[in-house]
């Protein structure tokens, strides 16, 4: 298995791309952290909240948003309906680009970690169709 293993400094913030070749060659893997988890939601709702209800392994769902007033290519991260964060900037029109062609096989949460004193974090994991992030 090969690893191969980008940093990516955004913001004041580092995030991780890691791809994690499989085994059965038909399938990568790219792990992403979630931005804006620390907010709250529109209508109210802790993001954080939601965030202390879910699991490693869980199934999550991403949701373009054109109209988001702060950026014309946000994706969403969502648990059911509900929004959890997003894919931070730096990444956004690539995963676009992903979701466009079809190439994400599934999407789950790969980590929740202690994000500062108070807050969690989450990293989730995108298995794409092979040589999706190549192209």
């Amino acid at each position: 298995m090969i690893y191969i293993i980008v940093l990516v400094l955004v913001g004041g913030g580092l995030f991780l791309l890691m791809n994690r070749g499989s085994t059965n060659n038909d399938s990568e893997f790219t792990q992403i952290e979630v931005a804006g988890v620390t907010y709250d939601n529109e209508d109210g709702s802790s993001r954080q909240s939601i965030i202390n209800r879910l699991n490693e392994g869980d199934n999550i769902s991403l949701k373009k948003e054109p109209h988001n007033e702060h950026d014309e290519n946000a994706v969403a991260v969502l648990s059911g309906k509900k929004r959890i964060g997003y894919i931070p900037k730096s990444l956004n029109k690539q995963v676009i680009n992903l979701i466009n062609h079809h190439r994400i096989i599934s999407i789950v949460i790969s980590e929740i970690f202690e994000l500062g004193q108070d807050y969690l974090g989450i990293e989730i994991e995108l298995e794409l169709k092979e040589g999706s992030l190549n192209k």
